[in-house]
């Protein structure tokens, strides 16, 4: 009994320790600048299609597959545009928040 007792209290404080440094760390200040980017591309969908009735279903589902994604670039590289040397897209289809 007194064993599984000191097995709950080490759990518990196992779980608070890990809990207050996940949030201290969010707290501390990192070396560099990110940028979070979603890719939301349009569809290019104008027609009623086979498995999709109307266009806005098409586009939801492009959007539950691909816009729900944050990808956090370096804020230099964004503002650089050095991306586009990888792969050509159109401005639109990024969502940023700093």
């Amino acid at each position: 009994m007194k064993a599984q007792s000191l097995l709950k209290v080490g759990a518990v404080t196992a779980l608070l320790l890990g809990l207050f440094s996940a949030y201290y760390y969010g707290q501390t200040p990192h070396p560099y600048q990110f940028t979070e980017v979603r890719f939301c591309p349009t569809t290019a969908n104008k027609r009623t299609m086979k498995y999709f009735g109307k266009p806005t279903q098409s586009q939801s589902a492009l959007d539950n597959k691909y816009c729900r994604f944050k990808y956090r670039l370096l804020t230099e590289v964004w503002k650089s545009q050095q991306f586009n040397d990888v792969v050509s897209l159109p401005d639109g289809a990024f969502i940023t928040s700093d």
